[in-house]
This record gives C-alpha cells, structure tokens and sequence, in this order.
C-alpha cells in the first residue's frame, strides 16, 4: 500500500472514518475538495446571531448584578463548542475544517475577552471566507464584533469626531497594529 493517501488524510484533514475509502489520487481528491466552493452549515441550528448573542449579554448581565452568574456565557459556550465538534467529524469536507481550524487559530480572538461572540465570529467570518480570498476573509475578520472588541476598538473615535469633543478619547491603534504585524506583513517586513 502506498502511504500518500494514509498522509493525505491525516495531514490535511482529521483521518478518515473506517468505513470511507482512501482516495486512489490524494492530490486530485484534496483539490476536488477545495473546488467545492459551498458552505458547509454547521449542525446545530439553534445557534444563535448577533442580535440574539446581544440580548443574551443583557440578560448575563443583569444577573451577573444579582449575584446569579452568568448562566447564557456557558450555555452558549457549550452549544458553540458541540456544534464545531459536531460538524468537524461528520464533515464531508474534512480539509475544508481543518483550514477553518488554521484561521481561526491565525486570526484568534480569546473566549475570556469576548466570550459570547467567538463561535459566531468563526462561523461568520471564517468559515465563509476559508477557500475564498484572503482580502475578503481579512476585511470580514476586522469589522467582526470579536476581533473589535478583543483589541479594545469598540471605543476608538476620531480625534477631531463628534463623539471625542469634550472626551479624552481617540483612536486605538491596536487593530491596525496586529493586521499589519500579526494577521499580514509581520514586523520583519519593513
């Protein structure tokens, strides 16, 4: 037996299933793989948009205040984290996940700072974007309420705007910081 198909699905996927054959041309079934350009919903359909993750934060917070916890942060977490797992072993496209994996790891937001919206974040920012370009994946990572909120630009304004009159508020540079060192050119490009 030759290893290429063995190294083909361990390496760009999460190996396969028993029942499933190894492809006879990893090279062309990777790249058939790729050509795929459908997103592939994820499982569970209960999760939740932006609108709903908002009232969910609302309602933490007001028991938080009442000293309850925060009883939507785990929940959600719980049902993000289920629903990733769910659709990265039963995926039909399992290179397509393990590249969603490589950007959201690459374009990685912390749970312990913006704990509501990072499932969303790859879900909607990511996951679309993954066999697509990379200026579009880029665009919809930096305007997404995770990445804004875990480099602290949620309150970023415009030194001479209408919202820092009278506030000692300006502009946070740390978006524009982590896309040019971290997330594109790096510090060693000049």
């Amino acid at each position: 037996m030759r290893p290429e198909p063995f190294i083909a699905a361990i390496r760009f996927g999460h190996g396969r299933r028993p029942w499933e054959p190894l492809p006879a041309n990893p090279s062309a079934a990777l790249l058939a793989e790729l050509d795929n350009m459908a997103t592939p919903r994820l499982t569970e359909a209960a999760l939740p948009d932006l609108a709903a993750i908002g009232a969910m934060i609302r309602e933490d917070g007001e028991s938080a205040r009442q000293g309850q916890g925060r009883p939507h942060q785990a929940r959600l977490w719980r049902a993000e984290v289920s629903a990733a797992l769910a659709e990265t072993l039963t995926s039909a496209a399992p290179f397509r996940e393990r590249l969603v994996q490589f950007w959201a790891n690459h374009f990685t937001v912390a749970r312990g700072k913006v704990p509501y919206v990072v499932g969303h974040f790859v879900r909607e920012a990511i996951r679309p974007h993954v066999t697509g370009r990379f200026s579009d994946m880029l665009l919809a990572v930096v305007r997404h309420p995770a990445m804004i909120g875990y480099l602290d630009n949620q309150g970023s304004v415009g030194p001479n705007s209408r919202a820092a009159q009278g506030r000692p508020r300006g502009l946070n540079e740390n978006l524009a910081r982590e896309i040019l060192e971290l997330h594109t050119l790096t510090p060693a490009a000049g």
